[in-house]
């Protein structure tokens, strides 16, 4: 519980910067990272299969949202790096 309510705060505190991190990304790389705070920890097949896309059209955006901080590699999956930016994107999709 308190754990939890460490997350909404964060999450209300920051809301003005988390907005604009995910305004910043576009396209395919938003419907990954959304997709990613949706599965949690995902494989590049399981990212493209909710996507309805091959595995293939995925893989080149991973480098790029990995880079630039949103993203983090672990074993051959993916998963949000921020625990906070995830909670957030959860709640723009739900």
């Amino acid at each position: 519980e308190v754990v939890h309510a460490a997350f909404e705060w964060a999450i209300r505190e920051e809301s003005g910067h988390l907005e604009y991190e995910f305004s910043k990304l576009k396209g395919k790389y938003r419907a990954i990272v959304t997709t990613c705070a949706k599965l949690g920890t995902a494989e590049p097949v399981e990212i493209a299969r909710e996507l309805r896309e091959q595995s293939d059209n995925i893989r080149p955006f991973l480098p790029t949202l990995i880079e630039e901080g949103y993203l983090a590699k672990q074993n051959g999956s993916y998963k949000i790096r921020d625990p906070v930016f995830e909670n957030y994107v959860k709640l723009k999709i739900a």
